[in-house]
């Protein structure tokens, strides 16, 4: 049953934890066939297979999706790192090879400034070839922001064009080729041209405009022109390509026309009040957006009910073939993503249920199983806390802020308008002074953006930056339905409501606004999402109220939100902190008195018996503690015993000796016990007097005691053991780096400088001590007989080290090592220069002086004629003693204080007299002594 339990708390616990990251980390759901609410479509477009494709935006990702002609979905293509954001997608054309070519305009952040357009290919799998265009452009994004045309292809080449202040530019990108579409030529306007709604290039160069009042002009590369008039109240916004001839949409009544490309001899395709074939409620015109292909097959889009659904077909019939969401092996994925997560769960909850029962033995410190406890009802609390009740909250505060500035903003705009209008000042929306104050508004904002480019904005020019980021539309009904009486986007009058792309049901918000008064929702658009405010004006056109609407994009409101959520949540985690800490203090203090028992008894079981455990509960605790006191003083005096005994026996075997070959106890200690250390780092030290020795035996000893007990610590102290204490010295071995073991030697030195200091103090004689440090293999044991034997250690290195000693203390070096130690030092840390080669029982070894320890004195003159000793005993080792000599009589000239030089000085000397050829360094004694 306890297992049970505990299997199900664990697996809880983990799925809690798994929801938590999933949620957090990802930021939607992993459900299939659900997507998030802040998912966007835009920039539709249909093959010659009737594939569809289409952008969605999705938070701060960016997925080219398809569709087949059955609505399953192809793929769906993360295309974030292609595209700069923020940024509008606009047009997606589909070439007779099924290639995509998509058309953005990236965006100044918080604002409709277009700072560059840039067109980018794709292949029909969805895998980027790379940018063919783009442009550095200021302009503002608006119902006139179309500055690349529709585009047209052939075998050879895609053709599109750039709209310019008094022209448009003509370019080619050549299918075949990775370059960059190329300039094939330009057009001026006419000089009667009308502002443009869209245009469209065609393979020949020419140029086909659709200009505000229903007119289509032609114009041909050799300056000829082709118009047809529609007249007032038709308003072509979308032109798609199709071979020799072209289809455009009349935005005011959804009526699609086809056209030669040769001749502008327009006809309807499909009337906006047909119906569609699979639904005799909908009608033509309520499809958008809408895309036709370069073979005449059409897709449309019908918003309804909260879902997108899809129509594709041709002209004649349009069946409805799902939603835009798409099923197949995205669906199919997610469900092995779930899959994946749950078993990936059960796998984590099997591993700590086992590790809890077979590990822990189903036992827990019950500091841990109630910290566990807290710290995750704490924080579960937290997380719902957060994210129902504190994100939501602070979303819905600054959506009220918000609306109440733009309705504040809508009421200065609309008071602006009235002051300026006459008609607008009685009540009555004029729309030609409708469209001349919103111009002039855009124009005057125009002016100011260059400034916005700028690093130092004036007032001004953050004053055009603010009013930038609003749009504000004159709605009115017309012919039975909203249509825009004049807009800052600069949309041609009449334009349809529905076709404004600022989301779903804006007619039923028109409608509502009429008639209950200020209404605001968050729509999707081109941009993403915007807040919408419709209020009414009081103002009437054609005996139709007049009412305005103010967009504003909410990515700086996602930006507060997100800021004061995790300034909210920074500090509801501290608290949360604080709180499981509180409680945890809580536990600590509730088994406070039972730890204090477990740390006496640990005490005693490590050794330390008598102490007071301290334990004052009052209670049965306090019993127990005080009997295993009383156990522990019974048991502290047979240790004491013990450990007199185990002291006596270390003082003639140091415990880190026996560690070192090996033995635990000194009972076991036999000639058997023997260790051999390979290259080990030995330090030998040796001392004299400076001062006539005392003639007692007893003040003979305790001055070479007296050296021993301050200096062989030290040893211990950096984990060398002390091995052959003799009269003058003793040895050491290292198993630690060789920087630790020139450390100690250091350290040594200015133990013994503070020994003699205290020695002048008290008139006793002061002592000199040389070091020597080498590596060499050592072996260590006991030698004796079965009743008495003592601990040994011999190396071929003791040898060498003590005419090496001898040789320190007659050439003023405190500090000598080999080549093979120096070389394992870092370099340039430590002062040292080379003495030379000494001969040792027939073996040439380079001696080092190590002279950071050196007195003042020498370790100045040291340095200071470091490179005339190297140059000398370069010149000794080339037996050129006569420059060598002059080298070191040059050094002697300046200080008598260093000893090897004299000894060098000396060597060349009687080199150069005797006629010998002595090639290695000795001292002045041991050279008289041979010769």
């Amino acid at each position: 049953m306890k297992k049970a339990v505990s299997f199900i708390i664990i697996l809880l616990s983990v799925g809690a934890l798994a929801y938590i990251f999933l949620t957090v980390a990802w930021g939607g759901s992993l459900l299939p066939g659900e997507t998030s609410t802040d998912a966007w479509e835009s920039s539709h477009a249909v093959d010659r297979s009737g594939n569809l494709y289409f952008v969605q935006k999705e938070q701060e990702s960016v997925s080219l999706v398809s569709l087949d002609s059955t609505g399953r979905r192809v793929y769906r293509r993360d295309i974030t790192a292609d595209v700069t954001l923020p940024c509008v997608f606009d047009d997606l054309f589909v070439d007779q090879d099924k290639n995509l070519y998509l058309t953005t305009y990236s965006l100044v952040p918080d604002t409709s400034v277009i700072r560059r357009v840039s067109i980018f290919r794709y292949r029909e799998d969805g895998s980027f070839v790379g940018r063919i265009f783009q442009e550095d452009i200021v302009g503002l994004q608006d119902g006139k922001f179309r500055l690349i045309s529709a585009m047209s292809d052939d075998d050879a080449a895609v053709y599109f064009g750039l709209l310019r202040e008094t022209g448009a530019d003509l370019y080619a990108y050549a299918k075949t080729g990775e370059n960059m579409a190329v300039k094939t030529g330009a057009q001026a306007y006419p000089a009667d041209m009308k502002p443009v709604n869209t245009f469209y290039v065609l393979p020949s160069g020419d140029l086909i405009f659709s200009l505000e009042g229903g007119t289509l002009l032609k114009t041909a590369r050799d300056g000829t022109e082709t118009r047809h008039e529609f007249g007032a109240g038709v308003i072509v916004d979308r032109i798609w390509f199709a071979g020799i001839q072209f289809y455009f949409r009349d935005a005011a009544s959804g009526t699609v026309y086809v056209s030669s490309a040769a001749n502008l001899d327009p006809a309807v395709a499909i009337g906006g009040t047909e119906t569609v074939e699979d639904d005799a409620r909908t009608l033509f015109r309520q499809l958008d957006p809408v895309a036709i292909g370069n073979v005449g097959n059409v897709m449309g889009i019908l918003q309804r009910d909260g879902t997108s659904r899809i129509f594709l077909g041709g002209f004649a019939f349009l069946p409805d073939i799902g939603s835009s969401t798409g099923t197949g092996e995205a669906d199919l994925l997610r469900w092995l993503l779930l899959a994946g997560i749950a078993a990936g769960c059960l796998i984590l909850t099997l591993l700590l249920w086992e590790f809890y029962c077979s590990f822990l033995n189903m036992r827990m410190p019950l500091l841990l199983r109630q910290g566990l406890l807290v710290v995750l009802v704490v924080f579960l609390s937290l997380y719902f806390l957060i994210n129902r009740i504190i994100v939501p909250q602070s979303q819905q505060m600054l959506q009220g802020v918000d609306r109440e500035d733009r309705i504040r903003a809508g009421q200065s705009f609309i008071a602006a308008f009235r002051s300026h209008s006459e008609a607008a000042a009685s009540g009555t929306a004029e729309a030609t002074e409708a469209a001349a104050f919103f111009l002039r508004y855009r124009d005057n904002l125009q002016a100011g953006l260059p400034g916005l480019r700028s690093g130092n904005p004036t007032d001004l020019e953050m004053a055009a930056r603010a009013l930038d980021t609003s749009h504000f539309c004159f709605f009115t009904g017309i012919d039975g339905e909203y249509r825009i009486l004049a807009s800052t986007d600069r949309y041609e009058p009449g334009f349809p409501a529905v076709r404004l792309g600022y989301g779903t049901g804006m007619i039923l918000e028109l409608a509502d606004t009429a008639r209950y008064g200020t209404l605001s929702f968050e729509a999707q658009t081109r941009k993403g999402r915007e807040l919408c405010v419709l209020m009414p004006t009081s103002m009437t056109y054609g005996g139709s109220p007049v009412l305005l609407g103010v967009l504003t994009g909410l990515d700086a409101r996602e930006r507060n939100t997100s800021a004061m959520v995790n300034t909210v949540s920074r500090f509801l985690v501290f608290v949360g902190l604080a709180l499981v800490l509180l409680m945890l203090l809580v536990e600590v203090f509730t088994v406070y008195n039972l730890r204090k028992l477990e740390r006496g008894v640990h005490r005693i079981a490590a050794g330390e018996y008598g102490g007071d455990i301290g334990v004052r509960s009052g209670d049965e605790i306090e019993d127990l503690s005080n009997s295993i006191q009383a156990l522990s003083l019974g048991m502290k005096d047979t240790r004491t015993s013990l450990n007199l005994l185990n002291a006596s026996y270390h003082r003639f075997v140091p415990e880190r000796f026996l560690e070192m070959i090996g033995e635990t106890h000194i009972e076991k200690v036999g000639k058997q016990s023997q260790a051999y250390k390979e290259n080990a780092i030995l330090l030998f030290l040796r001392f004299r007097f400076l001062s006539s020795a005392e003639e007692r035996s007893e003040e003979i000893f305790a001055s070479i005691n007296t050296v021993f007990e301050a200096i062989a610590p030290v040893a211990g102290e950096s984990g060398g053991t002390v091995y052959n204490f003799m009269p003058d010295g003793f040895n050491a071995v290292f198993e630690g780096g060789t920087e630790a073991v020139l450390r100690t030697a250091l350290r040594m030195r200015e133990v013994m400088h503070g020994l003699n200091a205290r020695s002048r103090e008290e008139g006793r004689g002061e002592v000199d001590i040389r070091l020597f440090l080498t590596r060499g293999n050592l072996m260590m044991g006991f030698i004796g007989e079965e009743k008495r034997m003592e601990p040994a250690a011999v190396t071929n290195e003791a040898r060498k080290a003590e005419p090496l000693l001898q040789l320190c203390f007659d050439s003023d070096i405190h500090i000598a090592c080999t080549l093979e130690v120096l070389e394992s030092l870092p370099v340039g840390v430590y002062r040292n220069r080379l003495i030379g080669e000494v001969m040792v029982r027939e073996e040439r070894v380079a001696l080092y002086d190590l002279f950071d320890s050196d007195p003042y004195d020498l370790v100045k003159a040291k340095e200071t004629f470091a490179d005339r000793f190297e140059l000398g005993v370069r010149l000794f080792t080339k037996m050129d003693n006569a420059n060598a000599r002059n080298m070191f009589m040059e050094i002697l000239k300046n200080t008598s204080l260093d000893g090897a030089a004299r000894n060098y000085m000396y060597i060349t000397e009687y080199n150069l007299r005797a006629g010998t050829r002595q090639s290695t360094y000795t001292t002045i004694r041991e050279l008289e002594r041979t010769r």
